[in-house]
């Protein structure tokens, strides 16, 4: 039996026209893809980028400035892939964080290694509650005004920041593990008159420039090596 070659032109050139068309589909996707991804990175020129960072919150970036606004908490994030805060592919251009009054808690990881974060503002009127868990930790903050209404500063959530003093407000109980360790310029740590703080967790000012403090009477608990390597 034979077979001429020309029984098979036609459907190799079906198949050659399928396979340029999904070449050309690929190639449609893989542009498409880019074009989303440039979108969204960090140095889109003119891009204000925004979202939500809690049931009822969201952000913005405008400028070098993130704003948190809506009322309730924030969601915990974490440092890896995971659960990143939305904002950790922008956290070159972030020097400058307001926090609104109606939001109750920073959530972990939040600005954790915004490096070039060097301020931190709360609206008047403050509700906020609770400081995560590395909250702040290892940014260029110098100074901070932690709102009265705060009651828990969460472990590590200073650490690694160029703090020099702090004032802890008076409806505080608990201060963190690790909190403000590694903080090596800070030298002034105050307690608000009405101190109802009642505990510190290990490591708390380890590592700091601290020479002396005065620890509130209702502090109950006192972890290992609060003070530990102070300057």
């Amino acid at each position: 039996m034979s077979i001429k070659k020309d029984f098979f032109a036609p459907l190799a050139l079906g198949l050659g026209a399928t396979r340029r068309a999904a070449v050309l589909l690929l190639v449609m996707m893989l542009t498409m893809t880019a074009q989303t991804a440039w979108a969204q990175g960090p140095w889109q020129p003119g891009q204000v980028p925004s979202g939500s960072c809690g049931d009822g919150l969201t952000w913005e970036l405008n400028d070098n400035t993130l704003t948190i606004c809506g009322w309730g908490a924030m969601y915990d994030y974490t440092p890896d892939m995971n659960n990143p805060a939305p904002w950790s592919i922008y956290t070159e251009r972030i020097n400058k964080v307001v926090i609104e009054n109606d939001v109750t808690s920073i959530g972990d990881y939040a600005f954790f290694e915004c490096s070039f974060l060097g301020s931190v503002t709360f609206a008047k009127g403050s509700q906020l509650k609770s400081i995560g868990e590395y909250a702040f930790g290892t940014t260029s903050m110098t100074s901070i005004e932690v709102p009265a209404s705060v009651t828990s500063i969460g472990d590590y959530a200073f650490n690694y920041t160029d703090l020099t003093s702090i004032e802890i407000p008076a409806g505080v109980t608990s201060i963190g593990a690790w909190a403000f360790s590694h903080c090596i310029k800070l030298g002034s740590v105050t307690f608000a008159e009405g101190s109802q703080l009642e505990s510190i967790g290990d490591n708390a000012f380890y590592n700091t420039a601290l020479t002396s403090i005065e620890i509130p009477a209702s502090v109950t608990s006192i972890g290992e090596d609060v003070f530990q390597n102070c300057i």
